[in-house]
């Protein structure tokens, strides 16, 4: 769901070579922090008002895909912005072939569930609490913003380089002569 989108986003961000973003990344996600999803669990538990209810759980910021992408790039410190603008029929016809793969073989560890038809057509749409169901003020949660503090944390620890660092290319620029050749980098004469 909403909470699983920014994880693999870090991933992507972090990992790719570029960021495959499905048309132009204006769908829109109510992001939230995984204590304030466990806080509603508490708190479903422990209020019999809760029983037999549904709560749609969403995070107080209305965000768009690419302002979210854009701020694990600027926590990351990667000053490239590498993201390739995909069309959903042009991503799912790209997956197409894992997707067949996938339905005949049995599941696999590891799996990425970010590339395939499936994924296209659910990151497609805007995730967005419905109105007038019930959530987290319901249940006397004030949720926090994903943009900054704690939740932002898990991002900031991802740095190449340690927390302090962050963009690899800049990294590299610092190490000294020894140490690049060692590692069969371009050393400046």
């Amino acid at each position: 769901g909403l909470a699983a989108v920014p994880l693999c986003w870090l991933r992507q961000v972090k990992f790719n070579a570029s960021v495959w973003m499905v048309d132009d990344g204006a769908q829109r996600f109510q992001p939230h922090h995984v204590t304030d999803v466990a806080s509603a669990v508490a708190a479903s538990l422990e209020t019999h008002d809760a029983k037999g209810k549904d709560y749609c759980l969403g995070g107080p910021e209305v965000i768009t895909i690419r302002d979210y992408v854009s701020l694990i790039q600027e926590c990351l410190h990667i000053l490239e912005d590498t993201t390739m603008y995909v069309p959903a029929a042009l991503a799912k016809a790209a997956y197409a072939p894992g997707d067949m793969l996938r339905r005949k073989l049995p599941p696999m560890p590891g799996r990425n569930y970010m590339y395939t038809g499936d994924y296209v057509d659910e990151i497609s749409r805007d995730k967005l609490v419905p109105e007038g169901s019930l959530g987290y003020a319901d249940l006397g949660i004030l949720p926090m913003k994903v943009t900054e503090g704690l939740p932002i944390e898990a991002i900031r620890y991802q740095r190449t380089g340690g927390y302090s660092f962050g963009d690899s290319k800049a990294l590299a620029k610092s190490l000294p002569a020894s140490v690049k050749r060692y590692f069969g980098m371009q050393v400046p004469q």
